[in-house]
């Protein structure tokens, strides 16, 4: 899986996941068209970014484990190491100019003068 960190505001760190197009929505609204590849928000929030990949490790390990029982420890060590280098790029592409944003939502911009 593709993972990204995304300053939503200036309080809110958001953890995303590249969705691939294609597939046919099965129920809902929007039943029988493709979906639309993009970044889908996973609903993870957090103030700091630091939090953010934290929280983005054990999304990534829990995806990258196989499901069942009798998982050996060379099984775990090898999804924790495809986690850790999926936060590494997640955090390695925020840019300083994101890492700066502050919201305006709601507020008018202050004028310079």
């Amino acid at each position: 899986m593709k993972y990204r960190i995304h300053k939503k505001d200036e309080l809110n760190w958001e953890i995303m996941e590249w969705q691939a197009g294609g597939q046919i929505i099965s129920r809902g609204r929007y039943a029988g068209q493709a979906m639309k590849e993009g970044w889908r928000p996973l609903g993870s929030y957090h103030g700091r970014l630091e939090h953010a990949a934290v929280a983005l490790l054990e999304i990534a390990t829990k995806a990258a484990l196989p499901t069942g029982e009798g998982l050996d420890t060379e099984t775990i060590l090898e999804a924790i190491d495809s986690a850790k280098e999926a936060v590494l790029a997640a955090v390695e592409a925020v840019t300083p100019a994101e890492f700066a944003k502050k919201s305006t939502k709601g507020r008018k911009p202050k004028k310079t003068t």
